[in-house]
């Protein structure tokens, strides 16, 4: 009879070391997570009245867009207009400028066209009439970026004095543009 106890005994003590044995070489049990999102693109331009500094979205989206210059007479205008970007693009951005003639059309008449230029960020566009104008100006190169990014750029505008002088009755209307490329 003892024996069969010391024999249960052992085998009761050899099946809680294999047990524990067991429990430490099994796989071991997950005890870990993967945390994951994913950023949109964004990639806001605006002509604005006021300039954008920061990098904040609201902020961009709440700039009072400018709506047009009117022009009175040649020369340097007097007016308060930024082109601002904000982006979050990783590769970066280009910002290009570009522009037409002030163009007035007649039914049965040629068409006529007042000159100007303009520039931000010390690069200028002349429009030359029909014929377009000094060609596309890159106003930015951004490169990789590892946080959103902004700039901001006056523009300014001056209207060439003899196509101004030489103007026949009309209406004209020029435009200028801006385009946002990303990389």
């Amino acid at each position: 009879m003892r024996a069969v106890k010391y024999i249960k005994r052992t085998m009761l003590f050899l099946l809680i070391v294999v047990t524990g044995i067991a429990s430490l070489t099994s796989a071991p049990v997950d005890t870990s997570f993967d945390v994951t999102t994913t950023i949109a693109g964004s990639n806001l331009m605006k002509v604005s009245t006021t300039q954008f500094t920061g990098t904040n979205k609201t902020t961009f989206n709440n700039l009072t867009s400018f709506s047009g210059l009117q022009v009175t007479a040649s020369g340097s205008q007097t007016f308060d207009a930024w082109i601002s970007v904000l982006s979050n693009n990783r590769g970066g951005y280009i910002l290009k400028m570009n522009a037409t003639a002030m163009k007035s059309s007649e039914q049965g008449q040629a068409d006529a066209y007042i000159n100007y230029t303009v520039s931000a960020n010390s690069k200028s566009v002349t429009t030359t009439g029909a014929a377009g104008s000094s060609g596309e100006q890159t106003l930015v190169n951004q490169g990789a970026m590892t946080s959103p990014t902004s700039s901001s750029y006056k523009i300014s505008l001056s209207v060439d004095q003899t196509s101004y002088d030489n103007a026949v009755s009309g209406t004209y209307t020029g435009t200028v543009m801006f385009e946002l490329v990303t990389n």
